[in-house]
């Protein structure tokens, strides 16, 4: 029998991956439990579509981040060339000893 797990389930598998369990722990274990739903046609169509969209959405947060990376950096560098140009190295030893 196959199974589309929900949950993580220890030595079977991670949620959302599709296993194959021998019939009678699928029906008495893992579906009453709520561990797994039982891996039919549309089940499986519903699993493809909703595994897309997480993909999808993966992605879209990692470009995000790395777009958060860059304008970190591009922060961070132009705030060393403003220590520069000022000549004081010391903007953040003075903002710590002022908030304490």
């Amino acid at each position: 029998m196959e199974v589309i797990l929900k949950k993580n389930v220890d030595n079977l598998g991670y949620t959302n991956e599709l296993v194959s369990v021998k019939n009678g722990y699928g029906r008495n274990f893992l579906i009453p439990q709520g561990y797994a739903i039982l891996a039919t046609a549309s089940a499986k169509k519903a699993h493809a579509e909703i595994m897309k969209q997480k993909s999808h959405k993966d992605s879209k947060v990692r470009t995000e981040a790395e777009e958060l990376g860059l304008n970190l950096e591009i922060f961070n560098a132009v705030d060393v060339l403003v220590d520069q140009l000022t000549g004081d190295d010391d903007n953040d030893d003075n903002l710590k000893k002022d908030d304490k």
